[in-house]
Formats: C-alpha cells, structure tokens, sequence
C-alpha cells in the first residue's frame, strides 16, 4: 500500500489489537497523526457486548475528524 498523508483513527480490539500488528503496519504508511482508541472485547463481541463504548470512541473519532 501507498502512503497516506492525512492523519488517522484506528478503533481497535483489546483482545487482539496488540497481537495482530497492524498498528505498526499503520505508523509505519502514514505521515499524521496516529491515535488509537482501544475498545473492550474480541471480533465476535465487541458490538454486541460493548455497543455504548464502541459507538463513544467512534463518535470521538468523527467528531475529532470534524473539528
């Protein structure tokens, strides 16, 4: 993948998101900001189980994008 020169949000799983390396995948292709935002459970309960803080960190997120 090419470079991205804008900043990004990455809404991450505490369960796998130190695991699967696809943090330093991210800082390692863009040139902004890299913030994560960490919400609780695994890729089969994150939505059903933490539904309030998922929708929270992705409303953080736009709203942040927005100014």
């Amino acid at each position: 993948p090419s470079n991205f020169a804008g900043d990004v949000t990455l809404i991450g799983l505490e369960a796998t998101l130190e695991l699967s390396g696809e943090t330093q995948v991210w800082e390692n292709l863009i040139s902004g900001s890299f913030i994560i935002k960490r919400v609780p459970g695994n890729h089969h309960s994150y939505l059903r189980k933490s539904a309030p803080q998922t929708a929270q960190s992705l409303e953080g997120a736009v709203a942040d994008a927005l100014g």
